[in-house]
């Protein structure tokens, strides 16, 4: 995990989804995919996985500070947020849970928290990795 990932995590337990230390590696197809291909994201997968680091935030947390950190310039929708962090949960990017809701709010309903997994943290670190090297890439 490069320095400032492991900082920036601070002392957030870092869980891979599965119940061991090892990644979840299985494709939706059931095939294992390559190291690379488990380590590749989506640029909303990237920006969500951000968002994430050292905290555990609900969808519409989620969706707020997307905004906030674009000053408004970027919107997302829960439409397509919860697809993407199912995604993510199936190859083993975030984990979640449910939680009720404080009890000064309305609503039974509860919510479900999100966060980072080791795995996570590894294709974060893996994506900055190529991105140096794209930008250090000199032609032959």
């Amino acid at each position: 995990m490069s320095k400032r990932l492991d900082e920036s995590l601070g002392s957030t337990e870092l869980d891979n989804g599965n119940g061991s230390e090892e990644p979840d590696t299985q494709h939706s197809e059931g095939s294992t995919p390559t190291p690379e291909e488990n380590l590749s994201l989506t640029k909303l997968e990237e920006e969500i996985l951000y968002l994430l680091m050292g905290r555990e935030m609900y969808g519409l947390q989620i969706v707020q500070a997307y905004e906030d950190v674009s000053q408004g310039k970027r919107r997302l929708s829960i439409g397509t947020l919860y697809p993407t962090l199912s995604r993510m949960e199936g190859r083993g990017l975030v984990t979640s849970h449910l939680v009720a809701r404080p009890d000064d709010e309305k609503g039974g309903a509860r919510r479900k928290l999100f966060r980072i997994t080791l795995q996570g943290s590894r294709a974060l670190t893996h994506q900055d990795d190529f991105r140096k090297a794209l930008h250090a890439w000199q032609p032959t």
